[in-house]
């Protein structure tokens, strides 16, 4: 039998609530995910880095909630907009942000924040080519000073 994921399949519903023994959450193998809303990953308090996959095209509502130890999120997806809402919210560990986009994704909530109550010393890599075109755009520039490229980050 053959299997056809559509647009609005959620490969892991709600089995990221509550794990607080997961540290290291790599979904890059997840190759049809297309959506993300703050419900799919949430209230994980060991959490400390999470890999979002390269075919994620929209977050709604934000990429986590209630993981207040989370240090780094890591966004694959060159083409990826936001839609709703504060895209990081509460992550007061928060240290690093890479996101893969050469072009800064769009949010379609002009009053949403992209760093809403982060760690204040966090820092958004972006490729090397793109850093100037990330200060530029108003849901980034908020925090322009924290915008690096690619090749200043180190594990």
């Amino acid at each position: 039998m053959k299997v056809t994921l559509n647009k609005n399949f959620n490969p892991i519903g709600t089995i990221f609530v509550g794990k607080d023994s997961i540290k290291n959450l790599d979904l890059s193998f997840l190759h049809h995910w297309e959506r993300i809303n703050f419900t799919h990953i949430r209230d994980c308090k060991g959490l400390k880095r999470v890999v979002y996959p390269s075919s994620l095209k929209e977050v709604s509502g934000g990429l986590l909630m209630n993981c207040y130890d989370v240090e780094e999120i890591v966004i694959l997806s060159k083409d990826i907009r936001f839609t709703f809402g504060m895209v990081i919210n509460g992550a007061r560990s928060l240290k690093r942000v890479i996101l893969h986009a050469e072009t800064p994704p769009k949010n379609t909530d002009p009053s949403a924040y992209f760093l809403w109550f982060a760690h204040k010393d966090t820092t958004l890599y972006v490729p090397d080519g793109s850093v100037e075109l990330y200060k530029q755009v108003p849901f980034y520039s908020k925090f322009a000073k924290a915008i690096l490229p690619m090749s200043k980050y180190h594990s």
